[in-house]
C-alpha cells in the first residue's frame, strides 16, 4: 500500500520553514487570496524540492501522475498543491505532458486562487499547442461554466505568456472566447482577459487593437488597462481618447 504522499511532501515544508516565512504567512494568504493554508516557503525553495526529489520520482510517468493527482486532491496549502504545478512545469517534452492531459484537466475544480491558476495555465497551454483538437472544445467548455476559474482557464490557457509559443493558436480562435467574457463580473476573469488580449497583441497586432478598440466602451479599467500594456504610445492615446469619447456619449445617452 501506498504512503500518504501529502504526509512526504508536508515534512518537506516543516523542515525548510524559517522565521521570514511564520512572519509572512498571514500576508502572503491575503495576496494569495486563498482559502488554503500558507506556510510562506519561498517559490525558489518549493522548486527545489521537486529537484531534489521524492520517494516516488524515480517511478514512470504513469505512476508519478497517480500520486501528484492525489497530491492535488487532498492537499491543504499552497505549497502542496503547488508541487504538482511544478513537477508538471519540470517535464520538458510537451507530448508528454499532453499525456497527461486527461487526468489535470479535472484539476480545475480545485483552483481557489491566482497563483496556482497561473501555474496550471502554463501546463493547459502547453497542451493547446501539442493537440489543439483535443484541448480547444475543452476551453470552449470552460468558457461557460459558472465556475469563474474554469472561465479564467479558458482564455489564459489560449496563450499563457506568448514568448512560449511556437505554433500559438489562431486568432479567430481566441477572440470569441474573449469577447463572450467581457461582462463576466469576476475580477480575477477580467485580469485574465486583459492579460490574453496583451499576449495576443504581441502575436497578432493588428487584429487585436481592432478588437480592442471595437470594444473599447465595454472593457472593465483592469481589463482595459492590461490589454494596452504592449501597445505603443501613440495607439495607445488614441485607445484612450476613444474609451473617454465613448463613455462620455453613454452618460449623456
Amino acid at each position: 500500500m501506498r504512503k500518504n504522499p501529502t504526509n512526504e511532501i508536508i515534512q518537506r515544508i516543516l523542515s525548510n520553514l524559517d522565521a521570514d516565512s511564520k512572519n509572512n504567512q498571514t500576508q502572503l494568504k491575503k495576496y494569495f487570496s486563498t482559502n488554503l493554508e500558507v506556510y510562506g516557503i519561498r517559490t525558489p525553495k518549493q522548486r527545489n524540492f521537486i529537484k531534489e526529489g521524492y520517494t516516488w520520482s524515480e517511478k514512470n510517468l504513469d505512476y508519478q501522475i497517480q500520486v501528484w493527482d492525489e497530491v492535488w486532491n487532498c492537499g491543504s496549502s499552497i505549497e502542496e498543491l503547488s508541487q504538482p504545478l511544478f513537477w508538471l512545469q519540470s517535464i520538458k517534452n510537451d507530448k508528454e505532458v499532453f499525456k497527461l492531459w486527461r487526468v489535470i484537466k479535472k484539476w480545475v475544480k480545485r483552483l481557489d486562487n491566482w497563483v496556482h491558476s497561473d501555474s496550471l495555465s502554463h501546463s493547459y497551454s502547453r497542451c493547446l499547442e501539442f493537440d489543439q483538437n483535443k484541448v480547444y472544445p475543452q476551453l470552449e467548455k470552460w468558457n461557460n461554466y459558472n465556475w469563474s476559474w474554469a472561465r479564467r482557464q479558458s482564455i489564459v490557457s489560449l496563450l499563457y505568456y506568448s514568448r512560449l509559443r511556437l505554433k500559438p493558436i489562431s486568432s479567430k480562435k481566441i477572440f470569441p472566447l474573449v469577447e463572450n467574457l467581457i461582462f463576466d463580473e469576476d475580477h480575477f476573469v477580467q485580469r485574465g482577459l486583459g492579460w490574453t488580449l496583451r499576449e495576443a497583441y504581441n502575436i497578432y497586432p493588428n487584429v487585436t487593437y481592432k478588437f480592442i478598440k471595437k470594444n473599447i466602451r465595454n472593457f472593465s479599467s483592469i481589463a482595459y488597462v492590461t490589454s494596452t500594456e504592449k501597445i505603443n504610445y501613440f495607439d495607445k492615446e488614441q485607445l484612450k481618447n476613444l474609451r473617454v469619447k465613448s463613455n462620455l456619449r453613454g452618460l449623456i445617452v
